[in-house]
This record gives structure tokens, sequence and C-alpha cells, in this order.
């Protein structure tokens, strides 16, 4: 019987304040490169796991923005959206339950 894989992100926080463990802030603009934050995240998921054991969904929990205004939600779009391609995830099996923002 197939086990059910689930990454859990919570309180991604995306907007001008958001940082990340090397204290590298994100950009502010949708339009900048989010490239290094996801490749971090990528490389983190390599060390954890071989490639045969792959999450079949991305949740998202608890607030994705900082504010609340559009530039943040494109922001982790492009970042949960990087990882959900990388991953092989069809975006119908991501879920996002929001927090306050």
């Amino acid at each position: 019987m197939r086990t059910i894989q689930i990454l859990h992100l919570s309180d991604i926080q995306y907007g001008r304040h958001h940082v990340d463990r090397d204290d590298c802030r994100t950009p502010l603009y949708a339009d900048d490169d989010y490239t290094p934050q996801l490749e971090k995240m990528i490389a983190d998921l390599e060390i954890l796991g071989n490639k045969t054991v792959r999450p079949d969904f991305i949740v998202v929990t608890g607030d994705i923005a900082e504010w609340s205004i559009e530039e943040e939600y494109i922001q982790a779009e492009r970042f949960i959206g990087g990882l959900a391609d990388y991953l092989g995830i069809d975006r119908r099996y991501v879920v996002m339950v929001r927090g306050d923002r």
C-alpha cells in the first residue's frame, strides 16, 4: 500500500520584510528574481530524501502575505508554483489554507 506524502509550508509571509534563514530579504516587486529561494528549498528537499520519495501534495497554511497586497501574492505564487513544477505536482494538488493575511 502506497502512502501519501505531503509537503507542508506554514506562514511563508511574502512581502517587504520576508527574511529567509540566511537573512536575505526577498525582493519587493513581483518581477524580481526568486530563483535563489527556490533553489535553496530544492536543495533542502534533495538532502531530506531520495528522489523516489516525492510529495503528492503541497499544503500551505497560515499567513501567505505580510499585508495582503497583490505583489506579495505574486511573489508567493512564483515560489510555490516553482516548487510544484520542480516536484511534478499538478497545481490542483496545491492546497492553501489562509491565516489572517
